[in-house]
């Protein structure tokens, strides 16, 4: 597999997991890189992460096939305990191919894998947006906070979620950092979802949301629109409260 095409080999790897998942069932969720891609704007990442139940014998059943296949366990932490270890990362071809498990320890990583959506088209399991959300506030990396923007550009989020296992995690501050670079007053931000439907009427655009439609000029649209029958775009709220 090693001169195959890196898309090519990522479909090839999901298929693989699927298959060993079907043989070797474990609860889990898609988080990291390739649930970001699948819902915003991709990126080129090699790895598949997931958080997995805490069930020792499940991902020592599961890791077992993924041995069969190739891989080689390169790294566990917090191994020993009845419930499995905290993290473990598979690779096979020199590393080209990585598998990294990140073992439920916590409610919140319980509910991200009961959360997760089952429709995904690779048939994989990945965890909502608002959990990735707040799985990358957590971390807060410069790759995690633009793979936060591009998620909250691309889907509605359920911000009185984010907001509840923001203090939960004592990530607060950085969250109110993220809706202040967004425009989303914390106090009103789930109010208005970052996408909305705008639909062009004359000089005005009014914006159906979870709360009251409101009605904007056309000069207050920060990002482009498209003057056609019915539109996409990202409003925002403004520091002063007012849309735009």
């Amino acid at each position: 597999m090693d001169s195959i095409d890196p898309e090519v080999r990522q479909r090839l790897l999901a298929d693989l997991l699927i298959e060993v998942l079907a043989i070797a069932p474990l609860r889990l969720a898609l988080i990291g890189g390739q649930a970001t891609n699948y819902w915003a704007r991709p990126r080129y990442t090699s790895d598949f992460d997931f958080t997995v139940a805490a069930d020792a014998n499940g991902i020592e059943r599961f890791v077992a096939e993924l041995a069969s296949r190739g891989f080689q366990v390169i790294r566990t932490e917090g191994g020993g305990s009845p419930s499995g270890p905290d993290f473990m990362r598979l690779e096979r071809n020199g590393g080209i191919d990585a598998i990294d498990f990140i073992v439920a320890k916590t409610e919140f990583q319980d509910l991200v894998i009961e959360r997760a959506v089952l429709d995904a088209p690779d048939g994989l399991p990945v965890a909502t947006p608002e959990d990735m959300v707040i799985l990358k506030l957590i971390a807060n990396r410069s790759k995690d906070q633009r793979d936060i923007f591009t998620i909250v550009e691309a889907q509605p989020i359920d911000w009185d979620y984010v907001k509840h296992w923001a203090g939960v995690w004592e990530v607060t501050p950085a969250l109110e950092k993220l809706l202040a670079e967004l425009g989303l007053k914390p106090a009103r931000a789930h109010f208005v979802q970052p996408c909305l439907n705008a639909f062009i009427e004359r000089r005005e655009i009014s914006l159906t949301s979870f709360g009251p439609a409101s009605t904007i000029r056309l000069p207050a649209i920060r990002e482009e629109v498209e003057l056609n029958d019915s539109v996409s775009t990202i409003v925002r709220l403004d520091p002063s409260g007012r849309y735009g």
